[in-house]
């Protein structure tokens, strides 16, 4: 096989066996829409855009890495794993966001859950100490019932039973953030089995994600609010309000809560996959390079989806095929690399 240097592929990229280890999320609507993905139907401006997007030459995972490489990302990601394996409470198993504070991310959580098959691949902790981990963490979370409403998460809990807190002005269920931790469970719950992946899939068909779809606001048209706040702390699961903000780009973010939503178990929780192609694609330049970027353009939110949904062996989507016209195809892995490179 042939070894790539610095020179060919984004840093980032250089570790995919991380990724092929989480198991990415890959299920039966996605894989269908990579099949009729391959005629370019619909907008004839999508065919076009399609030429600018796409590059079939660029090198695709699994790689091989100089020795150099291999040593400096071994370093990394050993002491990323071991924060994970050493920071996390006793009595919850649950991860701090910081090392600042004992508050706990709920995202923090789905990374955590999702590092532990690595661990076990790599061989630094035991198949059966990774699996003791992955079910006390989801244990404690679905033990706590005031961490979340509708069956997503408040984005801040507390170490010692998994309770919402307050971080600031913040106390709010967060979709992105619980997406993230669904990601994580269902990769621990593939590699584990056994009780952890029933607890991984409660949690993941609890999921009501059709409450949090405003279709009434002006700027929601059907899509994924950003959250939900309660009216009282003391009632934190009581009455509540969606907040009037709206996952409606194609970054990571973005991207990643919106598939899940549209790939909920219960047909009640779910969203309909044509909201996933209906996220906004706005065209952009980089390097010289024609890239779809979100309207933050903050780097983190071109690539952290990859560790869960195959893009690059997706390819090319096709949103024609779900009924969305006015979108071109994209295919994810390549703008990413381009957005990263």
């Amino acid at each position: 096989m042939k070894t790539f240097t610095k020179q060919h592929v984004p840093r980032f990229f250089r570790r995919l066996r991380l990724i092929t280890a989480t198991i990415p999320i890959v299920l039966s609507w996605t894989s269908g829409c990579a099949a009729r993905g391959v005629v370019a139907d619909g907008n004839p401006g999508a065919v076009h855009a399609e030429r600018v997007v796409i590059d079939s030459d660029a090198p695709r995972p699994p790689f091989e890495f100089a020795d150099a490489d291999e040593a400096f990302l071994d370093e990394i990601q050993r002491a990323a794993f071991d924060f994970f394996w050493n920071e996390a409470d006793e009595r919850t198993g649950l991860v701090p966001d910081r090392t600042s504070s004992d508050v706990v991310s709920v995202a923090g959580v789905g990374f955590e859950l999702s590092a532990l098959p690595i661990g076990v691949e790599r061989g630094w902790i035991t198949r059966r100490q990774g699996e003791a981990r992955a079910r006390l963490v989801l244990s404690s979370l679905l033990a706590q019932p005031t961490n979340r409403k509708a069956g997503l998460f408040f984005h801040f809990l507390n170490p010692h039973d998994a309770s919402p807190k307050r971080v600031g002005t913040e106390l709010v269920v967060s979709t992105v953030d619980s997406a993230i931790l669904l990601a994580g469970a269902i990769t621990a719950g593939q590699y584990f089995g056994g009780e952890v992946a029933a607890l991984g899939d409660q949690l993941v068909a609890d999921a009501d994600w059709a409450f949090f779809a405003d279709h009434d606001h002006p700027d929601g048209e059907g899509f994924l609010t950003l959250g939900w706040k309660p009216v009282s702390d003391d009632d934190p699961t009581g009455k509540g309000e969606i907040l009037p903000y709206f996952w409606l780009d194609s970054g990571d973010e973005h991207r990643l809560a919106t598939f899940m939503a549209v790939c909920s178990p219960d047909p009640d929780h779910r969203l309909d996959p044509a909201v996933y192609y209906r996220l906004r694609r706005m065209l952009g330049w980089h390097k010289g390079e024609v890239v779809w970027f979100p309207y933050s353009g903050a780097l983190f939110t071109a690539f952290f989806a990859h560790c869960w949904i195959d893009y690059a062996h997706l390819g090319v989507d096709n949103p024609s095929a779900w009924g969305v016209e006015q979108r071109a195809r994209v295919d994810w892995w390549e703008n990413s690399r381009r957005m990263v490179h």
